[in-house]
């Protein structure tokens, strides 16, 4: 959501970008608005996955609310367990522009301390599930789909 924002030069696109150009994460603010905006636009599907956000408790508060607001419930939150070298590799092979090996390795670190707390939000609400990332992305495919499509598809 935020490169499509930075993409098509959106206000928080451009309130983003510069965070982004740095391998910072965004500010909360900025990413609550892109999310909000998202999930309240017509047309949204009724399901859905969100890569990467929240990235923390506040963010994670503000996604609860607004899920809450339009009533839509959550059902899981998939954490994904993986070594720093594996993950590293990962990012750096999606080839974008801002992702060099101190970038990803940065953002790695910040996500792991920010992550703690997020996560503990969710195990009190009894939604987290974990995977192990490390595993052929083939086979982390699976587990998610078995997790996340209805028990009668």
């Amino acid at each position: 959501m935020l490169r499509e924002a930075v993409t098509q030069g959106t206000e928080v696109g451009r309130l983003a970008k510069p965070y982004m150009d740095k391998g910072q994460l965004v500010p909360d603010s900025i990413v609550d608005a892109v999310v909000a905006e998202w999930l309240r636009r017509p047309g949204r599907p009724d399901s859905f996955l969100l890569d990467g956000y929240p990235r923390n408790s506040a963010q994670a508060r503000t996604l609860d609310a607004i899920l809450r607001d339009l009533r839509l419930p959550l059902r899981a939150v998939i954490l994904f367990r993986i070594d720093d070298e594996v993950a590293v590799k990962r990012m750096l092979g999606r080839q974008r522009g801002d992702d060099t090996e101190e970038i990803a390795r940065n953002r790695l670190r910040q996500f792991r301390e920010e992550a703690r707390e997020l996560v503990g939000h969710y195990r009190k609400q009894k939604l987290v599930h974990e995977i192990d990332a490390g595993e052929p992305v083939e086979h982390v495919y699976v587990r998610i789909a078995c997790l996340l499509l209805p028990k009668d598809a």
